[in-house]
């Protein structure tokens, strides 16, 4: 069984070469010797061909959507601190993504009345499966009445977890599989995805199905959710180096089994 730093129990082809690639980007970072940080603008990004996330609190952005209950965003004078609610347009596809915080503290203090009224915006907007990307103790409610609670929405609960600044597991990439969100969105579904604060593990998210069902480099993807959702989006090296890995595996997926560069 393969095991790297990222993912320590890897049983797919596709999973190995993320974590291979993944695990290449960090040595020649580290070799190269110009630094670290959890800003994700070492120079893991520049390795990658990812260009230097914004720091501090996000500029307005162009293309920027707003949906359901939350406030609109108009300028940056208290942007830092409002919820970004956006709809992005998958190219090639017949879906979109929905980018949220997490439902239930769009508009303060989360209660079951905040997460009903959060979880219609979000149906109300299209959305027919709700993938949520925080851990369990991260929900407002218990795991139960919390997917009691999509599910009364109108809404597929998909829990795929991912730790605070971190990037997706061994278990993530299997649960990954078994969802078919890229397939859900060749199909025309919207797919809403949230984490806490709808920036980091959002954003990795969102990017990796830009690159997987979209057919998106790892910095076009980064720089589209960039530009139609956050600034921020992508927080970590890390991050970054798991979308450019999974770039990398979808790029040898597509060659031909014959190829000599394959593998």
């Amino acid at each position: 069984m393969l095991r790297c730093a990222t993912y320590p129990k890897v049983s797919s082809a596709t999973a190995r070469a993320v974590c291979q690639t993944a695990d290449r980007i960090r040595r020649r970072v580290k070799s190269d010797g110009r630094g670290r940080g959890r800003s994700g603008d070492t120079c893991v990004a520049r390795v990658a061909g990812i260009g230097r996330p914004a720091t501090g609190p996000p500029a307005p952005v162009r293309g920027h959507r707003n949906t359901g209950n939350a406030p609109s965003i108009e300028g940056a004078a208290d942007l830092a601190n409002r919820p970004r609610v956006s709809i992005v347009t998958v190219p090639g596809c017949a879906g979109r993504l929905h980018l949220s915080p997490l439902p239930g503290t769009w508009s303060g203090a989360p209660s079951p009345e905040t997460v009903r009224r959060d979880l219609a915006a979000i149906a109300g907007a299209g959305a027919t499966t709700l993938v949520s990307l925080v851990e369990r103790r991260e929900l407002p409610l218990s795991a139960e009445a919390w997917d009691a609670a999509v599910r009364a929405a109108g809404l597929t609960p998909v829990a795929l977890p991912i730790a605070d600044y971190g990037v997706p597991g061994a278990a993530f990439e299997a649960d990954w599989a078994a969802a078919g969100l890229a397939d859900r969105l060749r199909r025309g579904e919207t797919v809403a995805l949230h984490c806490r604060a709808g920036v980091g593990r959002t954003g990795t998210i969102a990017a990796r199905l830009l690159v997987e069902a979209g057919g998106l480099s790892a910095a076009a993807a980064i720089a589209m959710i960039r530009a139609e959702h956050t600034a921020r989006a992508v927080e970590t090296e890390d991050q970054a180096a798991h979308l450019a890995a999974v770039a990398a595996a979808r790029r040898e997926d597509e060659m031909p089994a014959d190829s000599p560069t394959r593998g």
